[in-house]
């Protein structure tokens, strides 16, 4: 059975989200022995995430910019996914060590934002592993998302938007494998595949003011989750009155757990009593952008 794994992983990965529209990139491998998609173009400071569908491939630099840091990672049902986060501009060509005669080749390009500033394209797919990936995210509004389907038969459709927004009801097969999605209104974007919806196939997407948010850099400092261990409820604080908007918890694997509406106030108390004994990864999104927090549960 095929599964695209979302393992966070903590360190450097985790610090993408204390800035203003940092994003993960997803970039996927599969049996169908090439990179999805093999070229994008990322602003510095955001994450290349290598996802892992199915088979057994590598993420191996071949040539990058001088002074960047090389990488040789196994993607594979034990190895599911491998974050890298780019602090040089330029160019990065990599390759999967076993498909490389048969074309498994991928690039991004990474560019300085005070110079070459603009929309970018943010890459959801969708998958028979039954989710969104990634399936929260937040964008300065004149980006674009783009919907791609991996396998199975999917749509993209929207449930509760901003007012005044477009709504959406897209398929995603392998006749329709793509769908663009330009956001006009900022806010909270809600949406599902209907087929799958049952099984938890949600997602959202935060559509920012850039006039705001450039101005405010969020300190992961400012916010908090107490208790933590936690058995029975949480409360997560922000101190810096960016006005929480929405919160998300996954698990190790990705899986989407726990979500709530934030309605712009400084601390929301979550009932945390029906997870199971592990960690998770709290997804904070405020007014004027986002970051993750790890979270203990024992119970």
């Amino acid at each position: 059975m095929k599964k695209a794994l979302t393992h966070l992983i903590t360190g450097a990965a985790l610090l993408i989200s204390s800035q203003s529209f940092a994003t993960t990139h997803v970039i996927t491998a599969s049996d169908a022995n090439f990179f999805t998609p093999d070229s994008l173009t990322i602003p510095i400071g955001d994450t290349i995430m290598f996802q892992w569908i199915d088979g057994t491939h590598t993420a191996t630099s071949d040539n990058i910019p001088t002074g960047a840091t090389p990488f040789d990672a196994p993607l594979d049902v034990s190895n599911p996914t491998f974050m890298y986060v780019p602090d040089v501009v330029g160019e990065y060509n990599y390759v999967c060590t076993p498909h490389l005669l048969m074309g498994m080749i991928g690039k991004f390009i990474v560019e300085d934002t005070t110079s070459t500033p603009g929309p970018r394209t943010h890459i959801i797919t969708a998958s028979d592993a039954g989710f969104f990936t990634p399936d929260s995210l937040t964008i300065p509004i004149g980006d674009t998302i783009m919907f791609q389907w991996i396998d199975g038969t999917h749509d993209a459709v929207s449930t509760s938007i901003p007012t005044g927004a477009a709504s959406f009801n897209e398929p995603l097969t392998a006749a329709n494998p793509s769908f663009i999605y330009v956001p006009a209104i900022i806010g909270l974007y809600n949406y599902i595949c209907t087929p799958h919806e049952s099984m938890g196939m949600i997602g959202k997407f935060i559509v920012e003011d850039t006039a705001l948010s450039v101005k405010n850099i969020i300190n992961n400092d400012a916010f908090s989750i107490l208790p933590n261990p936690a058995q029975l409820s949480i409360t997560i604080s922000d101190r810096s009155n960016s006005g929480i908007i929405g919160i998300s918890i996954t698990d190790i694997q990705g899986r989407n757990v726990l979500t709530a509406d934030g309605k712009k106030e400084n601390s929301v108390t979550l009932d945390v009593s029906k997870l199971n004994t592990g960690m998770y990864f709290v997804s904070i999104n405020t007014l004027y952008g986002s970051m993750v927090k790890k979270l203990v549960i024992n119970n």
